[in-house]
């Protein structure tokens, strides 16, 4: 019996090690979620949650599944972009572990130093997820696929919010968030980082006020400086940049209020310049929009 069992499993290494890389889908996060034999990576997540008990315990693992997930829908849009099916799929995997990692976080008790460092755990990987499925959002040229990763993007703002609702200290909150937002990069960096201070904004005036004025002073200080940058800039360096801001958009109209901002900060040609990316950038909204599914 022993011996067929070793078979078996052998012959089962075989089949998934001999499946094509166009077909597997693998990433550096292994089996994605567009291989059929991805129900194994499942029912392995399912075998260690049953054999585990302590809540606290159980979240962690959650969490860890969580993050393999958000790896997964990654690892799909940066290999097949194009397929509205694939990034759906993976999207919609991702909002199951959120739901599920919710459920296990609820069900924690608040006191305890393991619990508030779990707590605080969540609060960065979830500022990470919602930073790179925006990121993620600019290789996605189809609504469909774009709306997928707007709801994946919306269903780690929930976890984030339930992190920080329950509480811990503000400023430890805080740097988890701040370590998390330092990956984003690139030349506009500055400015993604302000949008996504705002995104993250919106959610703690709702679930935890004393958080609302770090996030201020961190997307104020963004904005000055994507201004900073912006006038220390040669013309033709600034143009470049300004047709990235164009052509670079999530979400126009908190673009377009993040450059409002810039503009009330910048004085004489800088703040002429921005006037017109912030018009140009107007004209283009409804188009933007169309496209990215926003509502």
């Amino acid at each position: 019996m022993n011996t067929k069992r070793i078979a078996l499993g052998i012959a089962a290494a075989a089949v998934l090690l001999s499946v094509p890389m166009a077909f597997a889908q693998e990433s550096s996060t292994g089996l994605l979620p567009t291989n059929p034999f991805y129900f194994l990576k499942n029912w392995s997540r399912g075998v260690q949650n049953l054999l585990v008990r302590a809540p606290l315990r159980r979240a962690e693992l959650s969490l860890g599944v969580v993050n393999e997930k958000e790896g997964e829908l990654r690892g799909v849009v940066r290999i097949i972009p194009e397929s509205d099916e694939a990034v759906s799929r993976a999207a919609a995997n991702y909002e199951n572990g959120v739901r599920e990692a919710l459920a296990k976080l609820r069900a924690v008790a608040v006191s305890g130093a393991a619990a508030e460092q779990f707590v605080l755990k969540t609060t960065e990987l979830s500022t990470r997820h919602a930073a790179a499925f925006d990121e993620s959002l600019l290789l996605v040229r189809r609504p469909v696929g774009a709306r997928a990763l707007r709801a994946a993007r919306s269903a780690a703002l929930e976890l984030f919010g339930e992190a920080v609702l329950r509480g811990g200290p503000p400023e430890a909150l805080f740097d988890r968030v701040k370590n998390a937002l330092a990956g984003v990069t690139g030349t506009l960096a500055s400015m993604r980082r302000a949008e996504l201070a705002d995104v993250f904004l919106e959610v703690v005036r709702e679930k935890n006020h004393a958080l609302v004025k770090p996030f201020l002073v961190f997307r104020d200080s963004a904005i000055a400086s994507f201004v900073g940058e912006s006038e220390a800039l040669s013309e033709t360096a600034f143009l470049e940049r300004g047709a990235r801001l164009l052509s670079e958009v999530t979400d126009a109209p908190r673009r377009l209020r993040m450059l409002d901002a810039s503009r009330e900060l910048a004085e004489g040609t800088e703040q002429q310049q921005i006037t017109l990316l912030r018009q140009e950038l107007a004209r283009q909204a409804l188009v933007i929009e169309d496209h990215y599914g926003c509502p």
